[in-house]
């Protein structure tokens, strides 16, 4: 099934498109952040191709020779994203969209950042342990939410996609819209099977689970 008539039900079948919340509408010009190995971003360039020049920005923290090095296919991937008519961009913090490489950049209608999670690096760096591990991931989001609106075009919408599973669901991530200064709301709360998250992904994501 492609994203534009099919969604996929809790045991992998088909379901019907009306049934599917568009989350990535053709035609929006979207950001993705924080996207490691860039699967998600390739996935929505092969789903709205051909893409339109500006409508897709892929981005991630490291920069394209880490990102070379860490991922084997990183390298094809990159050059697939490019010529279908993505940008690619590395070197991206999440939590200061409005400065780096993105500074001046034209507002997006949607930010997308999947599975958010602080690089194990920072994790190692702080030396944080158990509880501290989780509210370090809690700021981070925070810090994305407060950063976004420099980039978010009037009436635009964030997208988080997260595990609805222990520690991610400690998070509140629901709530964290209350703590980024009043200049965004929480629209809703969707299950992955009824966006179109599902027919993006090649292969079952294990959203209940922390696995």
């Amino acid at each position: 099934a492609n994203a534009t008539d099919a969604a996929a039900n809790d045991d992998g079948s088909a379901g019907p498109a009306d049934e599917r919340v568009a989350l990535f509408p053709r035609g929006v010009r979207t950001l993705t952040v924080g996207d490691g190995d860039f699967v998600f971003s390739e996935a929505l360039a092969n789903a709205h191709h051909p893409l339109s020049t500006g409508k897709l920005v892929a981005t991630n923290l490291d920069t394209e020779e880490e990102e070379v090095a860490k991922y084997a296919s990183a390298g094809d991937r990159l050059a697939r994203l490019r010529a279908a008519g993505a940008e690619v961009v590395c070197g991206v913090d999440a939590t200061r969209l409005g400065e780096g490489p993105l500074a001046g950049y034209a507002p997006f209608d949607r930010i997308a950042f999947n599975f958010p999670l602080l690089p194990v690096g920072r994790i190692l760096l702080n030396n944080a342990r158990g509880s501290d591990v989780h509210l370090e991931n809690r700021a981070l989001l925070v810090a994305f939410l407060r950063s976004a609106p420099a980039l978010l075009a009037k009436r635009g919408m964030v997208v988080i996609a997260s595990k609805d599973c222990f520690p991610y669901s400690w998070w509140r991530i629901e709530a964290m819209s209350l703590w980024t200064g009043g200049e965004l709301s929480l629209t809703a709360v969707l299950p992955w099977k009824s966006t179109e998250y599902p027919t993006l992904y090649d292969g079952p994501c294990n959203v209940n689970r922390d696995a």
